[in-house]
């Protein structure tokens, strides 16, 4: 899950900045909380209102903010500042994360032939992540303090979804035109 981007730097980030660390908890507690709110919401009611496909660009943009985000908290002056910004960042990426997942398996609950082996699929890469992550987050770190994951992954997450949505947006286009769409 996303919310392990803060959980290696904060408590340092915490201590740099003389903020309590009873904050931790709370802080990285309101990212599940508002996950478990937004993907009920989202598989309940939204998924009803928007394209599956939509929806996980919708919630790619909130973790957008939320990563970005997180990386501005070292340019914030007061505690009080990081304190709130970071609780507020941390639901922002609770929500995206919360819309990203429901949107996500219905995507790939759609393809009748192989569904298992997609949600596997799926499945295996977020296990991946979950080790690469930590990973090259620690390595971005090293490299350039509390900010650079988070912009870099944060930018990269961009990038990718741009990229992304122009294919799906062009798919679109010669679909509605009426050209058959490859299979691959």
């Amino acid at each position: 899950m996303a919310y392990w981007q803060l959980v290696p730097f904060f408590p340092k980030f915490l201590r740099e900045h003389q903020i309590s660390k009873e904050y931790l908890g709370y802080i990285i507690s309101v990212f599940a909380l508002s996950f478990i709110i937004s993907s009920l919401f989202t598989g309940k009611f939204l998924l009803k209102y928007i394209n599956r496909v939509n929806g996980c660009f919708i919630g790619a943009l909130f973790v957008i903010v939320n990563l970005l985000g997180l990386g501005s908290l070292s340019y914030m002056t007061s505690n009080s500042q990081i304190i709130t910004f970071a609780f507020i960042f941390q639901m922002l990426g609770g929500i995206g994360n919360g819309i990203n997942s429901p949107c996500t398996i219905a995507v790939l609950s759609s393809y009748k032939e192989n569904r298992e082996t997609y949600i596997g699929y799926f499945e295996v890469c977020a296990g991946i992540g979950g080790i690469i992550g930590p990973l090259l987050g620690s390595a971005i770190y090293f490299l350039g303090g509390f900010q650079a994951p988070f912009f870099v992954i944060g930018g990269g997450y961009f990038v990718v979804v741009v990229g992304f949505y122009l294919i799906t947006k062009s798919r679109k286009v010669v679909h509605q035109q009426g050209e058959e769409l490859d299979s691959d």
